[in-house]
């Protein structure tokens, strides 16, 4: 059953979030954790991209791990408030979805309390063309979407602040002119500028 099925049954539920281990010995933790945790027979479980993205292969083979070993109903997060321009282009390989941006909402920075620093450049869009029959990048499952009020319940699990700090301005209808973020690149053949 899709999570979005699950939520919408009307009855209790619940979940848990894994972060990707680092290292071996991560790995055995989190084994050992789903060993014990599936039995409490949770709704869905939903693992997390890294800061940054860091860990996004890792995510994506631990929630197909979940799903084909565990049979728990899993889901990676996915987002694409605050995504790169490479980034955004990578949506339709692991959304089946085409993205056009439209105007740059912003730059924004954070440091996290142990002293990383998170740069976040945020578009807006217009998503389009679903390809129900376009397969996803081979490590991607599944994909949701979340309403405002739906990602403010998991506030608890953001990487950043910057998440609904973005949606917020965008909501607020900060919307800025795409040519005001531009690339130059070594090669004065290869300057790219936003569209």
């Amino acid at each position: 059953m899709r999570i979005d099925e699950i939520l919408a049954s009307g009855g209790p539920t619940f979940s848990f979030e894994f972060f990707p281990p680092k290292t071996p010995v991560g790995e055995q933790n989190l084994s050992a954790a789903l060993a014990e945790l599936r039995t409490l027979e949770p709704s869905f479980v939903s693992v997390t991209y890294g800061a940054g993205g860091s860990t996004r292969e890792r995510t994506l083979e631990i929630v197909k791990q979940l799903k084909e070993e565990y049979g728990l109903e899993a889901m990676a997060h996915f987002t694409c408030v605050g995504a790169t321009v490479d980034e955004l282009r990578e949506t339709l390989e692991e959304t089946a979805w085409g993205f056009t941006p439209e105007s740059l909402l912003g730059i924004y920075q954070w440091r996290s309390p142990r002293g990383h620093s998170t740069l976040r450049i945020a578009f807006t869009g217009s998503v389009q063309g679903h390809d129900a029959a376009r397969p996803l990048d081979p490590p991607v499952v599944t994909t949701h979407w979340f309403a405002r009020e739906e990602i403010l319940q998991r506030a608890t699990q953001l990487r950043t602040p910057l998440v609904l700090r973005c949606i917020d301005d965008w909501l607020a209808g900060r919307r800025l002119p795409l040519d005001a973020l531009t690339a130059e690149l070594s090669d004065p053949g290869l300057s790219v500028k936003a569209p």
